[in-house]
């Protein structure tokens, strides 16, 4: 209705008594407020935004994996290497001579790999450039004591290392940003107890969790086929894969894509058939198959050196009990670990099913920690793929800045007390019995951590699922790489 002195409908607010008109804006601003507040606590600000500065996160990532090669390769050169290299020369040996599908086929620990198919292309790889450039007659006693053959097996750890860090970097660049995608891979790539276990221990545990880290990864991007055939690659490269496939398998057809999933389990299995292809070819695939067997009889104590559940039972005994022997009445040290590892893969479907990715995120490294807590027949080593898989979750919450922080901590301890090396050094300083002490607080302290972070994870289920729903991931640009 317009003015009805000046006919202007823009001048009619002047009738309206001042005290109403500050009262209307004081409300508004109170709204405006209110919302932001309430947006900012569902959402808060990734605390890694301000760690590295958006405009040269990529060039502080590329500094960051230039440092770790150059830290890697000195400590490869430098320093004496664990005893498991003596295994993987004499695989690498084997897959290079004789080929592929002899992997599976021998009766003793030189001649027969206790590993899945995929690391015995990367031996066979390293081993024909060994035999090119250094010895073509590929003898057993030169290739032992071979500093170069040494170097060549342990680069392939540095290798996949950067590779899983830069996929962490790609992967997490386009849900949060460039700034703290290059922290939380930068905080994996340089930490210590990582590089311990690979510069020091030259262990080829990167490799598997490279493939972990993408196939969650770029599954939850969208990527579902891409998940898919990466999440195969980690199943043939490591068996501490295998107990992430239930939480996979239940996330993924949790969506609605089941065009897409159907084509990712072809490609999937397409991509088994060809990494087991020589196997096929050649007539070895029952070899390959008596792989499980194999493994279920190799060291079958309650605990080798890993500190967890059952290294603090047996008060570091873990070495010199069977995981057969009685614990509860008819129930076995295996039995029991078998109960609890699947009460807590019970838990993780649970935690997964119509979560957010938020909390989805963090399941991953969960379970993977909650299974070398609770397992048998562990290894001191087995805790290294929870890292990378926790760096997924790092600027999801705040919390998992001390999750992550703690079980780097008793990860490089667990190495660390158990090294050979460093055993005879630390005895010369200090007592076995403080040693052994703090080998049995550092496997309280990774059950501690595990009990804190199950209360954390069911408490705020229901606030960091307010994300889309598992039907609606795909609309998720996908990552790529």
């Amino acid at each position: 209705m317009p003015c009805p002195k000046c006919g202007s409908e823009t001048k009619i607010i002047a009738f309206i008594p001042r005290w109403i008109l500050r009262g209307v804006f004081l409300c508004q601003r109170l709204r405006t407020a209110r919302v932001s507040y309430s947006v900012e606590k569902q959402t808060p600000i990734s605390p890694f935004g301000r760690l590295v500065p958006e405009s040269h996160a990529r060039k502080i990532l590329t500094a960051g994996c230039l440092l770790f090669i150059v830290l890697s390769v000195w400590g490869i050169i430098a320093l004496p290497q664990d005893s498991d290299i003596w295994f993987y020369k004499h695989w690498s040996r084997l897959v290079t001579m004789k080929g592929i599908s002899a992997a599976y086929s021998g009766s003793s620990s030189k001649d027969f790999v206790d590993y899945p198919p995929f690391l015995l292309y990367a031996w066979k790889v390293e081993g024909h450039i060994y035999q090119r450039f250094v010895d073509p007659e590929f003898d057993e006693d030169k290739m032992l004591e071979s500093g170069e053959h040494t170097f060549g097996l342990a680069l392939i750890a540095t290798i996949f290392h950067v590779a899983t860090g830069l996929a962490l970097y790609r992967l997490l660049a386009r849900r949060y940003g460039a700034s703290p995608a290059a922290t939380a891979a930068l905080m994996y790539l340089l930490n210590p107890a990582v590089l311990f276990d690979i510069a020091y221990l030259g262990l080829p545990d990167t490799v598997h969790s490279f493939w972990l880290v993408l196939a969650f990864g770029l599954a939850e991007s969208g990527s579902t086929r891409s998940g898919w055939v990466t999440g195969a690659l980690a199943a043939l490269t490591k068996p501490q894969a295998w107990g992430l496939a239930p939480l996979f398998l239940w996330r993924r057809f949790q969506a609605d894509q089941t065009k897409q999933n159907l084509t990712g389990a072809a490609v999937a299995l397409g991509t088994i058939a060809l990494v087991i292809a020589p196997f096929i070819v050649n007539g070895k695939l029952a070899d390959l198959c008596s792989l499980p067997t194999y493994m279920a009889k190799v060291q079958p104590y309650v605990s080798a050196q890993a500190h967890n559940l059952w290294w603090l039972a047996t008060m570091g005994d873990g070495l010199n009990v069977l995981d057969a022997r009685p614990l509860l009445g008819p129930l076995s040290y295996r039995d029991t670990s078998l109960i609890l590892l699947a009460a807590s893969g019970l838990l993780v479907l649970w935690l997964a099913h119509k979560a957010g990715t938020k909390l989805f995120l963090q399941l991953p490294a969960f379970q993977a920690f909650a299974w070398f807590c609770l397992t048998t027949r562990a290894h001191e080593n087995h805790w290294f793929f929870v890292l990378p898989l926790a760096a997924l979750a790092l600027p999801s919450d705040r919390r998992m800045l001390w999750i992550f922080a703690a079980i780097s901590t008793t990860g490089f301890l667990n190495v660390f007390l158990h090294n050979p090396f460093l055993g005879v050094t630390l005895a010369s300083m200090i007592s076995t019995g403080v040693i052994h002490a703090a080998q049995l607080l550092n496997s309280a302290a990774n059950l501690i951590i595990l009990t804190v972070w199950t209360v954390l994870l069911i408490r705020v289920r229901k606030r960091l699922s307010d994300e889309p729903a598992p039907s609606s991931i795909n609309a998720v640009p996908p990552t790529g790489l």
